[in-house]
C-alpha cells in the first residue's frame, strides 16, 4: 500500500468523522479543486467545498467501493450517502 492510498484513506476517515480540520489539513496550500459548483485553488476553496457538502448533508457518509492506486495517484470509487437538511428539521 502506497502513500497515495494512505492519504485517500485518511481523507475518507476525516470526512466520515466530520473532522473539518483533519480533512482540510490533508490538502497542500496550493491544492486545486474542481467540482460541480466549486473550483479554485488553496485551502480556502477546499474548506468551502467541505462546508457546502457538510452543511447540506450533516449526516453524510462516504461508502467506499474501491480505491485504485498508481504511483502517486489514488482514485476513489464510492457512494455519497446523506439526508438533506439538519436532523432537527425532520
Amino acid at each position: 500500500m502506497g502513500e497515495a492510498r494512505t492519504l485517500e484513506e485518511q481523507n475518507i476517515k476525516a470526512w466520515n468523522d466530520h473532522d473539518s480540520s483533519g480533512w482540510v489539513g490533508n490538502f497542500s496550500p496550493d491544492a486545486e479543486l474542481a467540482a460541480p459548483g466549486v473550483s479554485g485553488s488553496g485551502t480556502d476553496i477546499v474548506r468551502l467545498f467541505y462546508s457546502i457538502w457538510q452543511d447540506a448533508f450533516p449526516d453524510n457518509q462516504v461508502r467506499v467501493s474501491a480505491i485504485f492506486e498508481d504511483g502517486d495517484t489514488a482514485i476513489l470509487q464510492a457512494d455519497f450517502v446523506g439526508v438533506v437538511g439538519h436532523p432537527c428539521l425532520r
